[in-house]
């Protein structure tokens, strides 16, 4: 389980996508999952032990 904390402030719930890279020992397909999701922060989990990079991308939809 992990979680990132947002450096912007958002005024509503962002979409959060997140996105496993292997690691450099090749622990092969890992699957992430958003267990809770705020206006601050994303948890998340990981479907299996993992130490590679995950890649987080935060959406702002709708109004500008």
């Amino acid at each position: 389980a992990g979680e990132f904390n947002f450096q912007l402030e958002y005024d509503r719930v962002p979409t959060v996508v997140l996105t496993a890279e292997l690691s450099s020992d090749s622990q092969g397909m890992v699957n992430t999952f958003v267990t809770s999701l705020t206006l601050k922060k994303v948890m998340f989990e990981t479907s299996a032990p993992f130490t590679g990079t995950l890649h987080i991308q935060i959406f702002k939809i709708g109004d500008s």
